[in-house]
């Protein structure tokens, strides 16, 4: 026989739970019947719908044919609503947040052909000043969506189409927090077309289809464009110093990880992307950096047949590279790194290039490019100056590295060997005077060392002041090559501790003479050369009138000089110091001037 107690409990569960079927049917009536006259009367929409289910116990939602819109635009501390969605779904819907809180939370939100323009609110309660965020969701799935966001001044901001979308853990905070990213999730699955994009009054956005599939992420049609032209870029943001402008025709990212302060890709790759930059002269202003603690880690990044260009305040081209692939394996970007000199690390890399201009002081052109970690080949290089009149030709520089890493913070460069082969042409150094700027070389480690340069089969003029000085089939071998600053930082020393060099012919033109060699042979302790000549380029009568005080005019032919001794033409020290020199079959003619 069953106790008195056991009855009663009993019963006490059978009135609670039939209280709970009876409160839960006729919430279900009154919200069927009297919910949007209750919408319209005590929040800022209307909204009407063909079916309505509560289900207090669980906090489940189901709703068809919803149609809203708000009571009136002009409330911009109200979220704005207009459209229609065929099917709501919520899932342990947070009742007392909604009505004590004023906070909307569900584990699971789906809808259903969603067609809505939403105004955002404005980011901050005029109230209290802080950002609101009255809305949290865990899991959320979106199907055949159309839908627009505008900002509080009625600006457009987002829009898509055909939106398909599963996020499930999704997190958000409240705030901007230091060090951690706003948005993280454990999975995803996104599709939709017609993306927009509209971030300020300078730049706009579109993507034409977004995919996911098996965690690969494809994205078609990115491009970003500026919404002014160049000319009223520099006018109205005199204060920016770049202007940009990319179309990527196809893009992909595989394995995307969002975690904290990390975002984590096993592979990003950029198919035919093209960049275009336009750069403004602003002064460089001192800007306070803020502390980075995010990291990117990609496995790997592929760069496929990209073109780019950056284009100076004239219009004139100051970068112009035709075809550019780029692969980086284990890139890494976080808070140390972007302390250094190279502010990403990286296991290795392949960057190879064709039909790349640079033109900064002199306009270099060169045929195709590839560089890795261990060496780099130049080839069919072309340096060109209007102005100057300079024009030359190099058929290939090429080099291998013993070491290059960041080291302290610092970068440190070993170079095993440079060969720069066929060398053609004449190049005029300006002849334009300055104030030499100090410059600081805090990033890299010196001494910088290069342990051989070769230069091969050359015949080239070097032409500073109208006195050019000129090497045909010139050629040199210089070991152990050290580079590192000048005491007052006004540029680059170079210390040489070995050369040779040879010529089969060799000239150099001064203001009065006309310097020629046959052959010439050079090293650091000895010198040998033929067939010397030093010819004067004026008259006796025009050099007596071209001389300030009283000097010789030489005419001199040698057949044969050799010298020893140690000469340093090279460093900032030059010196010449012969301990013996020989002249064969001299022939002179001195012009004295008294």
């Amino acid at each position: 026989m069953k106790k008195p107690w056991v009855k009663k409990l009993f019963l006490v569960f059978g009135i609670f739970f039939g209280l709970i079927l009876i409160a839960n049917f006729a919430l279900n009536i009154w919200l069927k019947t009297q919910l949007p006259d209750y919408i319209k009367k005590n929040t800022a929409y209307k909204v009407s719908y063909k079916k309505l289910e509560v289900d207090l116990a669980t906090g489940n939602i189901f709703a068809t044919a919803i149609k809203v819109e708000s009571k009136t635009t002009k409330n911009t501390q109200v979220l704005g609503l207009q459209g229609t969605v065929d099917t709501l779904e919520i899932s342990r819907f947070g009742i007392f947040d909604a009505v004590f809180n004023e906070k909307i939370s569900t584990t699971d939100l789906f809808l259903a052909s969603p067609n809505l323009n939403i105004t955002l609110a404005d980011a901050k309660d005029k109230k209290t000043g802080k950002k609101k965020n009255p809305v949290s969701f865990e899991n959320i799935r979106i199907s055949n969506g159309k839908i627009t966001v505008f900002k509080p001044t009625k600006e457009k901001f987002i829009s898509v189409q055909n939106l398909n979308l599963i996020v499930e853990n999704l997190h958000t905070t409240d705030e901007i927090v230091d060090n951690q990213l706003p948005v993280v999730f454990d999975s995803y699955h996104l599709r939709g077309e017609d993306f927009f994009f509209q971030p300020n009054k300078l730049y706009q956005l579109t993507i034409a289809k977004v995919t996911t599939k098996d965690g690969q992420m494809s994205v078609n049609n990115f491009i970003l464009k500026p919404l002014l032209s160049f000319d009223d870029f520099k006018k109205n943001f005199p204060e920016e110093k770049q202007l940009f402008q990319f179309t990527i025709p196809q893009m992909s990212f595989s394995d995307i990880v969002l975690k904290k302060n990390k975002v984590s890709l096993s592979k990003a790759v950029f198919v035919h992307p093209q960049f275009l930059v336009y750069t403004n002269k602003v002064a460089a202003q001192k800007k306070e950096k803020k502390p980075f603690n995010f990291e990117l880690d990609v496995k790997i990044i592929n760069f496929v047949n990209a073109s780019a260009q950056i284009i100076k305040p004239d219009r004139s081209h100051l970068l112009l590279a035709k075809k550019i692939n780029f692969n980086v394996d284990n890139f890494v970007f976080n808070k140390e790194t972007s302390q250094e000199t190279i502010p990403v690390h990286y296991k290795d890399f392949k960057f190879s290039g064709e039909d790349i201009l640079l033109a900064a002081n002199d306009d270099i052109h060169v045929k195709n490019i590839l560089i890795n970690p261990k060496k780099g080949v130049f080839n069919n290089i072309s340096l060109s100056n209007v102005q100057t009149q300079s024009d030359v030709k190099v058929n290939q520089i090429a080099f291998n590295i013993n070491e290059w890493k960041i080291q302290d913070k610092k970068l440190n460069f070993d170079v095993k060997d440079v060969l720069i082969d066929k060398i053609s042409g004449v190049y005029k150094l300006s002849g334009v005077g300055g104030v030499k700027k100090k410059t600081t070389y805090s990033g890299i480690h010196f001494p910088i060392i290069i342990r051989n340069i070769n230069v091969k089969n050359s015949d080239f003029t070097l032409d500073k002041g109208n006195q050019p000085i000129a090497f045909k089939q010139l050629n040199a071998q210089v070991n152990n090559v050290e580079v590192s600053p000048k005491k007052n930082n006004s540029g680059l020393a170079v210390k040489i501790n070995d050369y040779h060099l040879s010529a089969t012919d060799f000239s150099y033109k001064t203001k009065f003479y006309l310097m020629t060699a046959g052959d010439l042979n050079l090293s650091k302790n000895k010198a040998l050369i033929t067939n010397f000549a030093m010819k004067p380029l004026v008259s006796r009568a025009q050099f007596i009138k071209m001389i300030p005080v009283e000097n010789d005019l030489y005419d001199l032919k040698f057949a044969q000089i050799t010298a020893t001794g140690n000469w340093d033409f090279f460093s900032e020290n030059k010196s010449i110091v012969a301990n013996s020199v020989i002249i064969s079959n001299a022939n002179a003619n001195i012009f004295r001037s008294k």
